[in-house]
């Protein structure tokens, strides 16, 4: 199974309170990142869900993708207005 970049999607993007995500049932977590590296937010991705992430400062995001295994499959660059 070949995972392409198009199949996982953030929306929206900029946010302001929630993200919600379309991505394949493989994957597991979703870790949010600020831009220096250290881990903000972390998520057990769940189809249909919307993520909380209202009370992040406003400024650019990588949003992160695990799968099951443990294994990165992609990373999403968002970023929160006010």
């Amino acid at each position: 199974y070949e995972l392409h970049d198009r199949d996982i999607q953030v929306f929206p993007n900029p946010f302001t309170s929630y993200i919600s995500i379309n991505a394949p049932a493989d994957v597991s977590r979703v870790f949010v990142y600020n831009t220096i590296g250290t881990k903000m937010k972390s998520f057990y991705f769940e189809l249909g869900q919307r993520y909380y992430v209202g009370d992040l400062p406003r400024g650019i995001y990588l949003v992160q993708f695990v799968s099951q295994d443990n294994k990165i499959l992609t990373t999403r660059r968002v970023s929160k207005k006010d």
